[in-house]
């Protein structure tokens, strides 16, 4: 029966897990998501938008990196370093451009995180 009550406890906690994760990575990559948009409609002012999108996102390295695969994690800082230099040369359409591309690559990463059946057994 130990062995059982065990389990069940695991079983839970692994779900419990799944929640908070896929709640955590799709507030994460919103919040990100929204900073990085405000960065495209505003170029003026769009370093600041994504300075604080990747401070945002390196707040939480540590946890990111335990759940996501690195290369993940290195397409992101590419696409901000896109973004950055799209915005510094000041390039209306670059700046669109790369700002889609970080976006996608956020909506990818909530995607596979939601919570699915499959993602916990």
């Amino acid at each position: 029966m130990k062995k059982e009550l065990f389990a069940l406890f695991l079983l839970i906690v692994i779900i419990g897990f799944s929640v908070f994760n896929s709640f955590f990575i799709g507030e994460l990559t919103s919040k990100a998501e929204e900073l990085i948009r405000s960065a495209a409609d505003d170029p003026k002012n769009g370093m600041g938008y994504v300075s604080a999108a990747e401070e945002v996102l390196s707040a939480h390295t540590a946890y990111l990196g335990a759940v996501l695969r690195h290369s993940e994690l290195d397409a992101i800082n590419d696409n901000i370093f896109e973004l950055k230099k799209s915005l510094i040369i000041g390039d209306s359409t670059q700046v669109r451009l790369a700002a889609e591309h970080a976006i996608q690559r956020l909506n990818a990463i909530a995607e596979m995180e939601k919570l699915r059946i499959e993602n916990v057994f």
